[in-house]
């Protein structure tokens, strides 16, 4: 049965996507820190996402990799945050690039995961492949993640990169625990009252 490894593949996307690869006759291997479920039937590998560990064997003859690793951005922006969102996007990806190399077989496709904000938040612009790029956090993490990727993808492997803005479904995702800035402010302060 063909492997795809999925790279941070605990979260709702990678866990959906398991599920459905699944289906279709396909071996799922989720590669990430935690398991967030002692019940999921997917392969595990457990990784601390900044060095190579024993899933590099699992690259040895997989059909495709995608990798979805990432700090959630469902966080405050602090300064520690929004380095740590900015890293582990760039040094896993640079990480799996370097895996690549060291594997007789690799996988031949890589599905990479990146950002529909990569455009920023233009007011009334529709975007497309050919727009520019925007400013602020979400465009400079997205432009560093990708040129990771261009950088680390082996001669010979197809790449792709997948834009996705907010994931949503009936399980889960965006739409799972919804946030206004007033309640995240009501929250912080909620202690005074």
């Amino acid at each position: 049965m063909s492997k795809v490894i999925i790279f941070g593949g605990t979260g709702f996307i990678g866990l959906s996507l398991a599920n459905h690869i699944k289906e279709k006759g396909l071996n799922p291997v989720l590669i990430a820190r935690n398991k967030p479920n002692p019940t999921i039937d997917h392969e595990f590998r457990r990784w601390d996402a900044i060095s190579i560990g024993n899933w590099i064997d699992d690259l040895n003859d997989a059909k495709a990799i995608v990798n979805l690793t990432g700090k959630t951005v469902d966080c405050i922006k602090t300064p520690d945050n929004c380095d740590l969102i900015l890293r582990s996007r760039v040094d896993s990806t640079k990480l799996i690039g370097r895996a690549f190399k060291e594997v007789a077989n690799p996988p031949k496709i890589w599905i990479q995961m990146s950002t529909a904000h990569i455009y920023g938040d233009p007011p009334s612009q529709i975007c497309n492949e050919e727009s520019s790029t925007g400013y602020g956090l979400a465009p400079f993490v997205g432009k560093a993640w990708e040129e990771a990727f261009l950088q680390s993808i082996p001669p010979g492997v197809r790449g792709v990169r997948l834009r996705t803005s907010f994931v949503i479904g009936k399980n889960g995702g965006a739409l799972k625990k919804p946030k206004t800035d007033y309640q995240v402010r009501v929250r912080r302060k909620s202690w005074r009252w």
